[in-house]
């Protein structure tokens, strides 16, 4: 199995404005226009692992700075997704403000612990036949993870 190369930018969020920043750093990496067209379909997954707190989430400004970059490249379809492990998901989503979010970029929000799973292979090397993935994350051909 081919492993993708990813890359990374590192810009610095000057007078708050952090989608300014989302623009750079993906300027940096060569854009998004290539990734995200009128026929696509794009997942963002944030971390939202449990709410509210300061540790180990994605921040919801830079949710709603990707959000509001992506959609602005008019995709068929955007979804925020996650799945929650340390407390309900749609509980996480409130705290966050992610359905209000949401709904002003045109996206739908899909909690992934209730998503229907689907079977898929791994490399060997991982000690696994398959993992059970929600059928709304291999659906898509862009799936873009927020970190903190």
């Amino acid at each position: 199995m081919a492993q993708d190369k990813h890359q990374v930018s590192i810009v610095r969020v000057r007078e708050q404005d952090t989608y300014r920043a989302l623009e750079e750093a993906i300027a940096l990496i060569g854009g998004i226009d290539d990734l995200v067209s009128p026929d696509s379909s794009v997942l963002l997954k944030p971390n939202f692992t449990m709410g509210p707190t300061e540790y180990g989430i994605t921040n919801p400004v830079v949710l709603e700075a990707v959000l509001r970059l992506v959609s602005a490249r008019n995709p068929r379809h955007i979804i925020v997704g996650e799945g929650s492990g340390a407390s309900y998901t749609s509980s996480a989503f409130r705290a966050y403000n992610v359905y209000d979010m949401a709904s002003r970029y045109g996206a739908e929000v899909v909690d992934l612990n209730v998503e229907p799973g689907v079977r898929k292979q791994v490399p060997d090397a991982t000690g696994r036949e398959y993992v059970v993935l929600p059928k709304v994350v291999t659906a898509r051909r862009l799936r873009l993870t927020i970190e903190k």
